[in-house]
């Protein structure tokens, strides 16, 4: 039951229509295609709450302030563009590439009434393909998020969304000798978390409640792989502690439990826990980040797949020598579950990825920027001798032709490399296209 997006596992971080937001997070990268759009998580807040970003979006006001509805401001886009994708189904062989006409309208809407601050938010995603209409896809999200500061001290978040995204992580691979096409996921979830300084202490707590439903697949010859032995739903709880000594270093402790319940085959059910802790820095001259390790496990009720732990050893930095110029790089280890496409293996494998992020990003002026990413991840599974090594590199050039008009133009290569060879393949997609704010 992974939750991560074969695309979007290349790409580190959040951002939405990137020639025009940052995320509230420093070290967070944006995603190099501008068709989509996510919030920052409520668990990854920095250690003070001055850090906690007011708005989860940097909107430009200089030049575009949105429409003001009453006590709320509304900010609509529009993209539209064509993409081309070299493997549409993530094939070893017979590769498929095809263009598609892509359209994604969006909107958000923000309320700041001063202790309390609201974000409503929706996105829709069509991808439409000349040749091969079976892959035509039609995703979204819709949320909110609302931030109460009782007191200066005193911070809750509370968020929500519905969610209907693309799952690719079995890609390369072919059911009977057919490709199928994308699967995808309707994910429900609510969280709500709290910041409470005492002095230079700070203790900040997280809760999740979440659950996916996949929808049956489809080969390529039009029959149908049912998908929901895969439906899941998963119970996170955060707990960070930490001391900030002096003006910019600070100490902390992260731990991290979870629960995953499997609706149709119990034994796949786990549970676990990741325990680090760390130093960090809010500014350490040009410089911001976190370093830390630990140790985590999952611990799954099937006795063949059993405990399978991992020592953590990871940090994110941030960069900034020029106003123009950014740097952020991360590295992490988790432990993820890996199920297949057919109900006829439904044992998942556990997963011990390291993935390792860098972006850059490069705006000399208010008319231009340049957006380049760079990630890999490993994966070894755990009762399999299947391991996988995964590389991205990406691209994005943004131009503003008007305050209403902005144009882009991106592009992408995925690389797999696997030990179990028919999951191995490569693809690249570009898109080009413009984005209209009203």
């Amino acid at each position: 039951m992974d939750p991560r997006l074969s695309l979007s596992r290349f790409v580190g971080g959040v951002a939405l229509l990137p020639s025009m937001f940052c995320a509230a997070a420093a070290q967070e990268i944006p995603t190099p295609l501008p068709l989509s759009l996510s919030v920052p998580d409520a668990s990854v807040f920095l250690a003070q709450q001055a850090d906690l970003p007011r708005t989860p979006f940097s909107i430009d006001r200089q030049d575009y302030s949105g429409v003001a509805l009453g006590e709320w401001r509304l900010y609509p886009f529009l993209y539209t563009g064509l993409s081309y994708d070299s493997n549409l189904l993530n094939a070893n062989s017979g590769k498929v590439a095809d263009a598609a006409f892509n359209f994604a309208p969006t909107f958000i809407a923000t309320r700041n009434a001063g202790i309390q601050n609201t974000l409503v938010y929706g996105a829709a995603e069509t991808s439409s393909y000349l040749r091969n209409s079976g892959a035509d896809s039609v995703t979204g999200r819709i949320g909110f998020q609302h931030m109460w500061e009782l007191q200066r001290d005193l911070v809750f978040d509370f968020a929500g969304d519905v969610s209907r995204s693309a799952d690719l992580t079995n890609g390369g691979d072919a059911v009977a000798g057919a490709p199928f096409y994308p699967i995808y996921s309707n994910a429900y979830r609510i969280s709500a978390a709290a910041l409470k300084s005492f002095g230079s202490l700070f203790l900040h707590s997280f809760v999740a409640l979440s659950d996916t439903q996949y929808d049956s697949t489809a080969r390529i010859t039009g029959a149908s792989l049912p998908q929901s032995y895969r439906d899941y739903s998963e119970i996170q709880v955060k707990q960070r502690v930490g001391y900030q000594f002096g003006q910019v270093f600070y100490v902390f402790s992260d731990t991290s439990l979870n629960w995953q319940d499997t609706y149709y085959f119990p034994a796949s059910a786990s549970s676990g826990y990741r325990e680090v802790a760390g130093l960090g820095a809010t500014r350490f001259g040009l410089l911001y980040g976190e370093i830390y390790a630990g140790y985590q496990a999952q611990v799954y009720r099937s006795a063949l797949i059993g405990t399978v732990n991992d020592p953590v050893l990871g940090g994110r930095v941030g960069w900034s020598p020029r106003a123009f110029l950014s740097f952020v790089a991360s590295l992490d280890e988790t432990i993820t579950t890996q199920d297949f496409v057919t109900p006829g293996n439904p044992l998942p494998a556990a997963v011990t990825a390291l993935v390792a992020t860098f972006g850059a990003n490069y705006a000399p002026s208010s008319r231009w920027s340049l957006l380049v990413t760079a990630n890999y991840m490993h994966d070894d599974y755990s009762n399999s001798p299947r391991s996988d090594g995964d590389f991205a590199l990406a691209a994005t050039f943004s131009c503003k032709l008007s305050r209403t008009l902005v144009a882009s133009i991106s592009t992408r290569q995925i690389i797999q490399d696997s030990s179990y060879r028919p999951a191995s393949y490569s693809r690249n997609v570009s898109a080009i296209g413009v984005t209209y704010r009203y």
